[in-house]
């Protein structure tokens, strides 16, 4: 099955649910928006001296705060339990297809392998459909809405501010195919180590026996130490990108206040409207930074999907779904056996 058509094959079983959080999230993301504009108001009234006019704004503000926090709840609720049953859904098929498998296609599989895909893999899957989407899709409607006030309130600032769009996009791109690789390479990584910790504790007795326990503890650190390695040149690059984000967050920042402040001096501009603006710019810069890490976790979501994929190209073996005990026609036939003892002593 294709990758695609594997998500989206969980997209239609919860497409009710998935709509109606994708909904809520959307309201409650414009909501949280407009106390930004109002503050601005209320900013240039105070200035004015119209009281009354602050306080009008104050109620909206008082209304904005129970709408927002009662969808919040909404929200929250309606995607714990969707996780939940996109998690079981998912693991549920693992599970199935595993004691489908024929014999020789289990033996090739790592233990390992199908315990990562099992608890790792389809968290990924359905955190990317329950959290990920959603935080896209607010931070996308935060970026639209942002980016319409920016420019009302100052197109001139809002000049300076559109600058970081095409360097986010070219450092997020960059960044995603180093993070791909190191998710791959982790996940293989992490398929071996369960693996291993499986067999030895597994075999526990055998290592005993053959006094190997040196030979296990050094190939068991190696591994760790291996899995170390990926995590910090993972973490490293996510460094590196954060940094270059918000290097180029901070310098447009810069620029903004020096040459707000030039407008604000020469009456082109009013204090309110820079407040409004600067916080408007804000959000949309966190946005855009959030819009392009979002590349990570689309890379890591790729990786499970083909993990998940693979187990279910395996051909699978037909079994008794009645779970009850079949008969077996034969008989087993011993001749010709004798036993004999020496006399030791006993080695205890």
């Amino acid at each position: 099955m294709h990758i695609n058509k594997q998500l989206m094959c969980y997209f239609k079983k919860y497409k009710l649910l998935l709509i109606t959080v994708y909904i809520v999230c959307s309201l409650a993301q414009i909501l949280e928006l407009i106390p930004v504009y109002i503050f601005g108001t209320i900013v240039d009234f105070i200035i004015k001296g119209n009281l009354i006019e602050v306080k009008k704004r104050v109620i909206y503000l008082i209304i904005i705060f129970i709408l927002f926090n009662s969808l919040n709840i909404i929200e929250t609720l309606l995607t714990v339990r969707l996780r939940n049953r996109i998690t079981n859904d998912i693991k549920e098929k693992i599970v199935k297809k595993t004691l489908k498998l024929q014999m020789q296609d289990f033996n090739e599989i790592k233990d390992g392998q199908i315990i990562t895909i099992l608890e790792n893999d389809s968290s990924v899957i359905s955190s990317f459909i329950t959290d990920d989407i959603p935080n896209m899709l607010i931070s996308t409607i935060t970026i639209i809405i942002s980016l319409f006030l920016i420019l009302k309130l100052s197109l001139n600032l809002s000049i300076i501010a559109l600058v970081m769009i095409p360097i986010s996009m070219i450092t997020s791109y960059v960044i995603g195919k180093f993070v791909k690789k190191y998710t791959i390479k982790g996940r293989e990584l992490s398929d071996n180590y369960l693996s291993f910790v499986q067999e030895f504790l597994t075999k526990f007795k055998e290592i005993r026996c053959l006094s190997i326990q040196n030979i296990v503890f050094k190939t068991y650190n190696k591994s760790i130490n291996n899995i170390a390695d990926n995590v910090m040149k993972t973490s490293m690059t996510n460094t590196v990108s954060n940094l270059m984000s918000s290097l180029l967050i901070s310098i447009t920042e810069w620029i903004i206040i020096i040459y707000g402040a030039w407008l604000i001096i020469n009456k082109y501009l009013t204090v309110g409207t820079y407040v409004a603006f600067n916080s408007y710019l804000s959000r949309f810069s966190t946005s855009l930074k959030q819009i392009f890490t979002y590349n990570i976790h689309v890379q890591a979501l790729k990786v499970s999907l083909i993990r998940v994929n693979n187990l279910f190209e395996y051909t699978e073996e037909e079994y008794n779904k009645l779970g009850e005990k079949q008969k077996i026609e034969g008989e087993i036939i011993l001749k010709d056996i004798s036993f004999s003892f020496k006399k030791i002593k006993h080695l205890y």
